[in-house]
């Protein structure tokens, strides 16, 4: 029975993708140009991941993917935004900012406490970096007109679009969404 409602819930998921135009890349192309962001992993699938820096589900997704990542099954696209609260935006701009920022948010999710990762808020964020976050917050918004985070970008092959997951979601949901990306 709960296999069968984890189907369910994936199927709805899907249903509710975002739409797309001519071809099911051209959203992950245009977040992937448009967006600023860095790739985590060495092989597999890329999905896009909206991640606030003061999201704790954002942080549980995260350790749930590990293993995946370690792996070489998936690759994450980390998309930083700023939709929580007021710290998000400096968060956000010292992942941007650093010289390595996949290395960066690695340590910063592995000290992750009192709900944030573990990453200074910067004092005075330049305003091409604002900018660029804030890019990135209306990139999400095209994805969730709420700006709910985690939010998982994923190209369904069998189905020709682009799919999302929105908020917080049992493993089995994306491992699912994995396979469909294959």
């Amino acid at each position: 029975m709960r296999k069968n409602s984890h189907s369910i819930l994936l199927a709805l998921l899907m249903a509710m993708s975002v739409p797309v135009t001519a071809h099911a890349g051209d959203f992950l192309t245009r977040v992937q140009n448009q967006g600023t962001s860095f790739l985590i992993g060495r092989a597999g699938p890329v999905f896009t991941d909206f991640v606030d820096p003061d999201c704790p589900y954002c942080h549980q997704e995260f350790r749930e993917l590990q293993p995946l990542l370690l792996s070489g099954k998936l690759r994450l696209r980390i998309v930083p935004v700023a939709v929580l609260d007021a710290g998000s935006m400096p968060r956000a701009a010292t992942l941007l900012e650093s010289r390595h920022p996949g290395e960066r948010f690695l340590q910063a999710e592995a000290g992750f406490h009192d709900g944030h990762l573990a990453v200074p808020r910067m004092q005075n964020v330049p305003p091409a970096i604002a900018a660029a976050v804030e890019r990135n917050n209306q990139l999400l918004g095209d994805v969730d007109p709420y700006g709910e985070v985690p939010a998982i970008l994923f190209e369904d092959r069998a189905a020709g679009k682009v799919a999302s997951i929105i908020g917080a979601q049992p493993i089995a949901v994306i491992q699912r969404a994995l396979m469909a990306a294959q």
